[in-house]
């Protein structure tokens, strides 16, 4: 009668355990700094060419859809911020204040609303649509400042976001 061989576990790694490494390495804070800095390189590139593939044209035009002329602000933000994390791994730093990438996104906020903000109101959604002015964040934002405070106070509150997001990015008072 022949017996049984007993199953030895492999020494090979299993595809779920690949998975694994994968994922628990893209959680590394030095690999999440690279890859902002690299999409703000590619981005900036993109956006400074005039020939774009197609992968890079959809990408200039999914951020000029949303941001506007904010889109050149993008890879600025996120590049810093990339930056500035990678930065902090290395050099085994204190974490990043959250502070600071909230004063991006509120700088951001508060430019692409501005933007659309400067176009009279007939032209806004054209423009949002063509990825001018704000983009179509620029456009729901102001637009909603705008139905509930009137121009003055949406310009108010633009004002208020522009020095709240310095005073986060600075950290100073």
């Amino acid at each position: 009668m022949a017996s049984k061989k007993p199953t030895s576990s492999s020494k090979s790694p299993s595809a779920h355990s690949v998975i694994d490494m994968f994922l628990d390495g893209l959680q590394r804070a030095e690999v999440i700094g690279l890859l902002l800095v690299l999409t703000a390189a590619f981005t900036l590139l993109s956006l400074a060419t005039g020939s774009r593939g197609a992968i890079t044209g959809a990408w200039i035009d999914l951020l000029r859809s949303f941001l506007g002329s904010g889109a050149w602000l993008f890879p600025l933000a996120a590049g810093g911020l990339g930056l500035a994390i990678v930065l902090r791994a290395i050099e085994k730093l204190p974490d990043l204040p959250w502070m600071r990438p909230v004063g991006t996104v509120v700088l951001m906020l508060a430019y692409v609303t501005a933007a659309t903000l400067f176009v009279p109101l007939e032209a806004r959604s054209i423009l949002a649509a063509q990825g001018e002015s704000g983009g179509m964040i620029g456009l729901w934002v102001a637009s909603a400042l705008q139905d509930a405070l009137t121009i003055i106070g949406a310009w108010g509150i633009v004002l208020f976001l522009m020095i709240a997001g310095v005073i986060f990015l600075t950290d100073q008072w």
